[in-house]
């Protein structure tokens, strides 16, 4: 097996990022495309799934649903 469809150090570090999000540590990877563009991408993107669904931030949406229990609401 191994890599066959990449040469040369295609690993580096504007292609490669952790960071933590959702209460787990995201591992992106990048591999082809403007590195440094899709890596932000992949990182607002997160962050902003996280704002919405997370139940480890009290502002997220899942959590104001929580707290609203008992109460209808519109989503």
């Amino acid at each position: 097996m191994g890599d066959r469809h990449h040469t040369g150090n295609w690993l580096t570090s504007d292609r490669v990022t952790s960071f933590t999000v959702m209460g787990s540590t995201a591992h992106v990877v990048v591999v082809g495309g403007p590195a440094p563009d899709l890596v932000a991408g992949a990182r607002a993107r997160l962050t902003d799934l996280e704002a919405r669904w997370s139940r480890f931030r009290d502002d997220s949406e899942v959590s104001w649903l929580n707290r609203s229990a008992g109460v209808d609401v519109i989503v």
